[in-house]
């Protein structure tokens, strides 16, 4: 098991079971912010997760075998995401981080909002994918893909390719391709639709992603691959690159300030699936909705026609800001957020 998110409970308790807010301070005040509200930095990220991996999907194997196998799945869930909050707000994602109190919880990450805290932990990530966020297994490793140009094993080449270096792009051309898809099984259709949609839409950690060499290994058993706690494995990738890193040795910069840093000149990666917490903003403060191009919460991402999400749809700074403002601005308690406690950071 993974000591490191081994105390995440990805179980949530029911809205009756949900204390109110209280925080470990001596006054209950909020914890400190990243930075003093009102002074919130204006820059662009850097996001490598595509939502668009999905409606790919979904135009080249909807009304197929393969395409229902992926709905039943435990990845199903992400194709029931209203259709006007896909268009990926690198805005909005960006003031939110820029919003948070700096707590020790390096689990799970609090902002203010119109005055109002709310978080972004486990629990929220498993309620808004709908992915399984239970344990690691004990003999769980952590893996990194192997260096380009390394050698690959018989897993890789029996799905991927003979290439070490193929892309989660090379993978998709080849659904594009009609003669590859009439001399491809659906098993190996399936498959690399798993591939796709873990190092493309829920892992990712560059611009041009490849497939992890352990994720591929880990497909010659299905089920297994199928059972796995990608929630979690998502959420910890995810989370690592929302917040402060913990503060080490004393001749080290502050992590605090390295990462104001970064937010200011607009060099912010964000790796795994940040798009879950424009997800969560959108739950839990109703009033962001307002500005969406389409108010139609019954359209999911199956009712995007074609291949893309249109880009220009999703949420200005403007947008963000005067929503914030308004005099209507809440933030709703959500059921799963159930522990509602918010140490300093340290």
């Amino acid at each position: 098991m993974d000591p490191s998110t081994s105390q995440l409970n990805p179980n949530p308790k029911t809205s009756q079971d949900i204390p109110g807010p209280q925080w470990d301070t001596p006054d209950g005040k909020l914890p400190s912010r990243l930075f003093a509200t009102g002074r919130y930095p204006v820059a662009s990220l850097n996001l490598y997760a595509k939502l668009e991996h999905l409606t790919f999907l979904h135009h080249h194997l909807k009304d197929s075998p393969v395409f229902d196998q992926i709905r039943k799945s435990c990845f199903g869930k992400l194709f029931d995401i209203p259709s006007p909050r896909c268009p990926t707000s690198g805005k909005l994602i960006h003031q939110l981080i820029t919003r948070q109190l700096l707590t020790k919880q390096k689990h799970e990450m609090w902002m203010v909002f119109g005055g109002q805290p709310f978080r972004f932990g486990l629990p929220e990530f498993e309620a808004i994918t709908g992915l399984p966020c239970g344990e690691f297994e004990e003999d769980c490793i952590e893996e990194v893909s192997p260096p380009l140009g390394t050698d690959i094993d018989a897993t890789w080449r029996e799905i991927v390719s003979d290439n070490p270096n193929t892309t989660i792009d090379d993978i998709a051309t080849l659904f594009k391709k009609p003669e590859e898809m009439e001399s491809m099984t659906d098993d190996r259709k399936f498959k690399l639709a798993l591939i796709i949609i873990v190092d493309g839409v829920l892992l990712t950690k560059h611009q041009f992603p490849k497939p992890t060499a352990r994720y591929v290994t880990m497909l010659s058993d299905v089920q297994t691959f199928l059972q796995y706690p990608w929630g979690r494995e998502s959420f910890k990738a995810t989370i690592e690159t929302l917040r402060p890193a913990p503060k080490g040795k004393k001749n080290q910069i502050d992590p605090i300030i390295k990462f104001r840093q970064k937010l200011q000149s607009g060099t912010m990666r964000l790796q795994g699936f940040p798009i879950a917490l424009q997800l969560l903003a959108f739950k839990s403060i109703p009033i962001l909705k307002e500005s969406l191009q389409s108010s139609s919460e019954e359209h999911t991402l199956l009712h995007i026609p074609g291949e893309e999400i249109a880009t220009h749809a999703g949420l200005k700074l403007k947008h963000v800001l005067l929503a914030e403002t308004h005099q209507s601005v809440r933030v709703l308690l959500c059921e799963y957020t159930f522990c509602c406690v918010c140490p300093y950071y340290h």
